[in-house]
């Protein structure tokens, strides 16, 4: 069961869902997660998958559109903004903290993709966080731009540059490609795969898009760089083997220490871990137990 919610960040009113256990009675309060979703993506990207599993464990799970995005308040549009999005996830932990539904000392995050990075980052400062878990965590954003994604990053930058001064005049927010060129092969090669497949980008309004000044906030962003900031909060990170962004959560599990548990599987891509039931029903299984246990009052 499901039901649409509203809540503030930072003025912005963001739009999700609240989904709790099938068995739900009135007075019941359950441990709580906040789905957060990929770069680019909306609450029907990941979230609303992953949702309904973690409701049928027992958990109330928020999921919702980022500021900017989907249903949610924000403007200029498709903007990716990472500083942003760790606001809004505080005002979800906030939002969940008011629910007769939720045991307010009992919330976790699950990220997927980026969701991953911006989860590693929210639960430096928000202690009101107990566990934090992953899906094909892509961490480093910032060796994403230096890497290529849209182009010579220096150019990028000042393109970026000239954008918000032209906005700021009062023209269009300009755009570049959120998906990478056909034939790409780095890390974001698959895709296409996903986000041009109706059956499982299931976003009617979705644009291949972003700002292009959201690129001078992503050049700033790697949470691998203080990941060992975020205990003594436990982390769970979950990927495959074969995924093209794997090295990302081997790199945090390296840095984040005994603070982290790694569960890796074998044959997935990096989208798959988005939607796929052969691989996320594993997935979310190993991240119950790790819940089950973590998600404590005085947890340490």
């Amino acid at each position: 069961m499901s039901q649409k919610i509203h809540f503030d960040s930072d003025g912005r009113t963001l739009v999700g869902e609240l989904f709790l256990p099938e068995d739900h009675r009135g007075g019941q309060r359950h441990p709580a997660l906040v789905m957060l979703a990929p770069m680019g993506g909306y609450k029907e990207h990941a979230p609303f998958h992953y949702a309904p599993k973690f409701a049928k464990h027992g958990y109330a799970v928020l999921a919702f559109d980022y500021s900017f995005y989907g249903e949610s308040e924000g403007e200029p549009r498709t903007l990716e903004d990472p500083f942003a999005k760790l606001e809004d996830i505080r005002s979800a932990v906030t939002f969940l903290t008011l629910r007769q539904e939720v045991e307010t000392d009992r919330i976790g995050l699950w990220g997927v993709c980026a969701g991953g990075g911006y989860a590693f980052n929210a639960a430096i400062g928000d202690r009101r966080v107990k566990a934090v878990g992953t899906a094909s965590a892509m961490v480093d954003l910032a060796a994403m731009v230096t890497g290529g994604h849209g182009g010579d990053w220096r150019a990028l930058m000042a393109a970026a540059g000239a954008a918000r001064t032209a906005y700021a005049r009062g023209e269009e927010a300009q755009v570049v490609p959120f998906l990478p060129p056909a034939g790409d092969d780095g890390p974001w090669r698959n895709a296409r795969t996903f986000y041009t497949d109706p059956e499982r980008n299931t976003v009617p309004g979705w644009k291949d898009q972003n700002v292009i000044w959201s690129y001078d906030k992503l050049i700033h962003w790697n949470p691998n760089e203080y990941v060992h900031l975020v205990a003594p909060t436990p982390i769970l990170l979950c990927a495959s083997k074969d995924a093209e962004t794997v090295q990302q959560s081997l790199t945090a599990h390296e840095r984040g220490g005994d603070n982290t548990d790694l569960f890796l599987l074998d044959g997935a891509m990096h989208f798959d871990l988005y939607d796929q039931d052969r691989f996320t029903d594993p997935v979310v299984e190993r991240a119950a137990e790790f819940f089950a246990k973590h998600l404590q009052p005085d947890a340490e």
